[in-house]
């Protein structure tokens, strides 16, 4: 495991080097993968756009949120910042596998790509995902496969 974490923190150390120039977009980035960021679209979904779609979204998100939260606990993963080397560009409390963030946007995206069905929305999604999962990483919250965890959880969800 030493040496994926050593992996992790260069990774991130590397992309660190860009910092400040872009640490208020990979602040955004974040922020557009919190639950709130979500409570606040969903709703916007349900009553502007499609009930059944807006239902189901929130379902995804309770309960990718709810499998999460027990993975970071049963996991016991620690963050890049923990370690040390890496700059801690935001605040986390919590462990760090899988990604939440990353995870919830991919089950919620996702599962609105499959529901919207067309190719430039798709494009979107896919965007919107590597975005956060990439901004999580540059913020020193989550090693690469802290992410690749939250997306996986994410895939999995939304097959669930």
């Amino acid at each position: 495991m030493d040496s994926l974490y050593q992996f992790g923190i260069q990774l991130i150390q590397s992309i660190q080097t860009l910092s400040p120039a872009l640490d208020g977009l990979m602040n955004i980035g974040s922020s557009i993968g919190l639950p709130e960021f979500f409570l606040v679209l969903i709703p916007f979904i349900y009553w502007n756009i499609d009930r059944r779609v807006g239902i189901r979204a929130m379902f995804v998100l309770l309960y990718f949120d709810f499998i999460n939260a027990s993975l970071k606990v049963l996991f016991h993963e620690p963050r890049p910042f923990w370690l040390g080397g890496v700059k801690q560009l935001s605040t986390e409390g919590s462990y760090g596998l899988p990604s939440g963030h990353s995870g919830r946007t991919l089950a919620v995206a996702g599962y609105l790509a499959t529901q919207v069905r067309k190719n430039w929305f798709w494009a979107i999604a896919i965007i919107y995902i590597l975005f956060v999962g990439i901004s999580r990483m540059y913020l020193g919250m989550h090693f690469p496969q802290d992410v690749l965890g939250g997306w996986l959880l994410g895939i999995l969800v939304i097959w669930a």
